[in-house]
């Protein structure tokens, strides 16, 4: 009678194992099916971003990428940092307008260090009026009034600004922060390059821009452009600006 006993407990055992075996296997194949589920939504996710990017290339007039454009405008529209480390003339400051053109309810913030600079490109972005967009620059340079406050009410597409007055003119305009959806660094070597006038406030100021906006909610997007930006720097520059999942062309 006890060995019987023990074989009917040795096999109630043997059935409980197989039950778990079985709810294990079962758990196993809905973790597999959700995780198929969140690939498949993850990729849809993409193809809209590429779709939106190529909408906002086709309103901006243009009829074909450039190398690495639609790669950038793709990764930011789905919340990636970028480096866009391309050479001069291959369109850089597109990845910007076409992010605008994409996402119309926000506003690009575009730190350029030189005042030559952002005049030619708000004369580009004003040329491309039938996209809808608007730009101006704050700096020595800006002296209308009407500019600086429409500007700060987010009426303009993209802001054109000065390394030296980023961070304490954005800090100073708590109602333009939700609405801020990327910043640009417009020649981002200059943060690091020892010859450079504009190294110190870069390296200070421009990290802790980008903290600022984090602390107070908004965690948009960082877009780095250059064509110069050296190898041995850009992890002082990923570290800097807390790179984590950035995407590199």
């Amino acid at each position: 009678i006890d060995s019987g006993d023990e074989l009917i407990a040795a096999y109630v055992n043997m059935s409980a194992v197989a039950a778990h075996a079985s709810a294990a296997a079962a758990t196993s194949s809905a973790c597999a099916e959700r995780a198929v589920a969140t690939c498949a939504r993850a990729v849809q996710v993409a193809r809209k971003a590429a779709a939106a990017a190529d909408r906002a290339l086709e309103l901006l007039g243009y009829t074909e990428w450039r190398e690495g454009q639609r790669q950038a405008v793709t990764a930011l529209l789905l919340g990636r940092d970028v480096n866009a480390w391309l050479a001069t003339g291959t369109g850089k400051t597109v990845i910007a307008m076409a992010y605008a053109v994409a996402r119309p309810h926000l506003v690009v913030i575009m730190v350029t260090p030189l005042i030559n600079l952002m005049r030619g490109h708000v004369s580009s972005v004003s040329g491309r009026r039938i996209a809808g967009l608007t730009a101006t620059l704050l700096g020595s340079a800006q002296r209308d009034t009407k500019e600086k406050a429409a500007a700060a009410n987010g009426e303009r597409s993209i802001i054109f600004i000065s390394p030296e007055l980023a961070s304490s003119w954005l800090l100073n305009q708590p109602q333009l922060i939700p609405q801020i959806g990327l910043l640009v660094l417009d020649e981002a070597h200059a943060m690091w390059e020892t010859t450079s006038v504009f190294r110190g406030k870069w390296q200070f100021d421009i990290p802790a821009l980008r903290t600022m906006l984090q602390e107070r909610g908004n965690t948009s997007p960082v877009l780095s452009l250059s064509a110069t930006m050296s190898a041995n720097l850009r992890m002082s520059h990923a570290t800097a600006l807390r790179l984590v999942d950035q995407v590199t062309i």
